[in-house]
């Protein structure tokens, strides 16, 4: 009893710090990115590019495929063994690889292009989107509660 609690423990402390480290590491990744882009429409047109792909591999590769394709792998396994398996799963994982990497170029192409479109390219300067003002953040507007500042 006391070595399966240990080894439950042990796994999800495992998990946890697992689960932590991507969190810093994508903080670290925002924060370059953020250094690196700026705040503006290139920055909006990359993410966004990148969000495409990230739904697909969502939908696709965590979640129904996940639960279709193991079902249909452990069938496999019963009754054509091992080697059969393992080309029917290569070929899927192929095929949405392939799916996602074309997905990825595609949407980050057009985000590259859009700076050329004139329509856009206007847009995108010292002050993109100008109609959309700004709040000037001023130091001495902010309300305190912790009093003035100095």
């Amino acid at each position: 009893m006391g070595s399966t609690i240990n080894s439950i423990l042990k796994k999800t402390l495992s998990l946890a710090g697992a689960i932590f480290a991507s969190r810093v590491l994508g903080f670290i990744r925002e924060l370059l990115m953020a250094a690196v882009f700026g705040g503006g429409a290139i920055t909006s047109a990359w993410t966004f590019s990148l969000k495409i792909p990230n739904l697909f591999r969502r939908v696709f590769g965590e979640g129904l495929i996940g639960t279709v394709l193991i079902p249909i792998i452990s069938q496999t396994i019963e009754k054509s063994g091992r080697e059969s398996a393992r080309r029917q799963f290569s070929t899927v994982f192929l095929w949405v690889t392939l799916l996602l990497s074309l997905c990825t170029i595609l949407v980050s192409s057009l985000a590259m292009l859009a700076e050329h479109i004139p329509y856009i390219a206007e847009k995108i300067g010292d002050i993109p989107w100008s109609e959309y003002p700004r709040p000037s953040l001023v130091r001495d507007s902010y309300f305190s509660l912790n009093g003035e500042w100095e």
